[in-house]
Order: structure tokens, then C-alpha cells, then sequence
């Protein structure tokens, strides 16, 4: 088949590791040649983060923005690992992955029939001051509001608020990398997209014993490294958790691999055998946050995003007027003086 989004080098790289997985493939680009695949050997998942860090800031200065790169693998816990890398590191990163509670909260606002039903309930989760702004609820309900006043007339109800919210919520994200499973990606493309952790027990995954499986393997790494249009980076270690591993066999035998060695890598902060050393000020943000979860048996996300945690890193308020400025009055009112307490312990004026 025809393929008219990738590269001739992406196409090419795709093709032979789903061949390697005994499946045959005729796809040819009809694009122009392009920038030539990257595969990269590291030396444990610590020089691994670093290598994707330094090719991701290299494909935005090639593309202009954050927007159009992605980091796939094969599991969530490595995804994990990387996004909190990433941010570490001031990358900033969309995660592709909504919880259980962010869908009950849509689900009860789509269930309500009037305009009124609607500006009620948005209304009781607002101004009641029993939720923190980074709940789902809250956030549902802080949309809703938004629909309301953006909609004057038609028909509004909670059909009509979950079509808008289908179409408006993009716009409403940070700009960020996206970093999922190669299952999310499906339907999905960009600019460039960095391929993680392309080694034995990933990819394939071990949990696939027979044939059909192995081949379902095979078709999951073709469709993630088929979502870069431009820019592709396989990577892989040799040690991940302190056991050993090595390349995916389903990668092209014959491909130029790049190894990381010891010691500094430009531009990147932390290259390998320890865990990167994270900002004082986020660990005990998160510490704050784990606290104040435990106390309200809320998640840790429902108390502060990590997003949230980057701003005021970022912004480091000194005042509950500059706290709601990062964040939210309603947040920097319940939570404010608490939080003042451990920006001043830990970066004092």
C-alpha cells in the first residue's frame, strides 16, 4: 500500500520490523526522503531518559513546537517513568491518559436535560468550597461554565455541553509532549516520536507466548513507529531495573546503532547509573501532596496535578494572591497557607 504521511526512512524501518515478526508488507512511501532513523543503544533506563530528553529538544527546535512530538512504549510503567523525567527536566508533557473519576464527572454532567440542571450542579461543585480545583469534578463543573456563558441560546443541555467539550477541550491543554502505550497512539501522528524501551519483554511483550500474539506484537510496533511523519528515534537498554536486556528482536539487524557512553551528555543534566536528582522545591510539593491526599482521601492528583506542581516550581508564590495566581482562588484559599509553608522552607527569601 501507498502510504503518503511517513518518510521513506520511517516506512522503511516500520516494514523490516514487521517483517522480523514473520509478516510480509509492500508499504512505499510517496513522500520525499527524510531524516535517516535513529537507533540507540543505552546503558540502563537512566541514559536512556536522557538520550530521549536530548532528541526531543532536537525535534523541537526542528519543528517549532512540543505539540507535534511524542514518546511511545509498550507499557504504562515505563511511560510513568518518563513523563516524571521529562518534567524534571523542564520538558513539558500531556498526558494522553484520563482517570476513572474524570470520566464519572463527565458522564454526570451529559446526564443533566436543561441549562438550568447544568448552571445548579456546576454551581454546587464551584461555590460549595468541598472540592480542590484540580478534582475532575471541578474541572467538569469549571467547563461546564464556560459552556454556559459561551451559549447563550439552541439547545443546551448535557448532550450538547459533551459535544462542545469534544471539540474545545484540545484547545484548552498545555502544550506538551505526549508520552503512551503504543495501543493510545492508534489513529494518532506527529512530527517526530521517539520509540522507548524497544528491547526483550517489551517488544515484544513477554506476555505474548503463541504465535497470533507475537504476530499482534509485531502489528503494535509497526503502528508506533508508522505515528512519526518525519522524525523516528528507537530506543532501547541494556539493563532496566537492574536486570538485563537486550534489543528487541523484531528491530532491523542491519541498523546503525548509536551507543551512549559514561560520563556528561550535552545539554542533558543526568546521564546514567543514578536516579536524576529532582528540584527540592517538587519533591516536597509531591510529599505536601501525598500528605494532604492521605488526610482527605482524595488522590494525589485530585489534591495537586503535577502540571500544577511545575507551575508553582516554576512561579514560586510568596502570597495566597500569587499562589491563586498560579492556580486557583478557591485552591490557594483552602490550601494556601500550608503550601506558603513549604515553598518558605524550602527556598527561603
Amino acid at each position: 500500500p501507498s502510504n503518503y504521511r511517513c518518510t521513506p526512512q520511517v516506512v522503511d524501518a516500520a516494514s523490516r520490523l514487521l517483517r522480523n515478526g514473520g509478516q510480509e508488507i509492500e508499504a512505499v512511501s510517496r513522500r520525499p526522503n527524510g531524516r535517516a532513523v535513529a537507533f540507540v543503544g543505552c546503558e540502563n533506563e537512566f541514559a536512556e531518559r536522557n538520550v530521549i530528553a536530548r532528541e526531543l529538544r532536537r525535534m523541537r527546535d526542528a519543528c517549532g513546537t512540543w505539540n507535534l512530538l511524542a514518546v511511545l512504549v509498550r507499557v504504562n510503567a515505563v511511560a510513568d517513568d518518563i513523563s516524571e523525567f521529562l518534567a524534571a527536566q523542564g520538558i513539558p508533557v500531556r498526558s494522553g491518559r484520563r482517570g476513572p473519576e474524570w470520566s464519572a464527572a463527565i458522564a454526570q454532567a451529559t446526564s443533566l436535560t436543561s441549562r438550568e440542571t447544568l448552571g445548579i450542579w456546576s454551581s454546587d461543585v464551584l461555590d460549595s468550597g468541598d472540592y480542590d480545583p484540580s478534582n475532575p469534578e471541578y474541572e467538569i463543573a469549571s467547563r461546564v461554565r464556560e459552556f454556559l456563558d459561551d451559549n447563550r441560546s439552541g439547545t443546551i443541555d448535557g448532550r450538547a455541553f459533551g459535544s462542545w467539550l469534544t471539540t474545545s477541550v484540545d484547545r484548552t491543554e498545555v502544550e506538551g509532549v505526549e508520552v503512551m502505550t503504543f495501543h493510545a497512539a492508534k489513529g494518532r501522528e506527529w512530527f517526530g516520536v521517539v520509540v522507548a524501551a524497544a528491547e526483550t519483554g517489551y517488544l515484544p511483550h513477554s506476555s505474548a507466548r503463541t504465535a497470533a500474539q507475537k504476530a499482534e506484537e509485531a502489528r503494535l510496533g509497526y503502528v508506533a513507529l508508522t505515528r512519526a511523519a518525519d522524525d523516528l528515534v528507537v530506543t532501547w537498554a541494556r539493563q532496566r531495573r537492574r536486570r538485563n536486556r537486550t534489543r528487541s528482536p523484531l528491530l532491523p539487524v542491519d541498523a546503525k546503532v548509536v551507543t551512549t557512553q559514561r560520563g556528561p551528555t550535552a545539554g542533558v543534566k543526568e546521564i546514567s547509573g543514578r536516579a536524576p536528582r529532582r528540584d527540592a522545591l517538587t519533591v516536597a510539593l509531591r510529599e505536601w501532596r501525598e500528605d494532604a491526599a492521605r488526610r482527605s482521601r482524595l488522590s494525589a492528583n485530585g489534591i495537586l496535578t503535577d502540571r500544577h506542581i511545575r507551575q508553582i516550581v516554576e512561579a514560586r508564590p510568596r502570597t495566597i494572591a500569587e499562589l491563586a495566581g498560579v492556580i486557583d482562588m478557591a485552591f490557594a484559599t483552602r490550601h494556601g497557607e500550608s503550601l506558603l509553608a513549604v515553598i518558605e522552607a524550602v527556598s527561603p527569601a
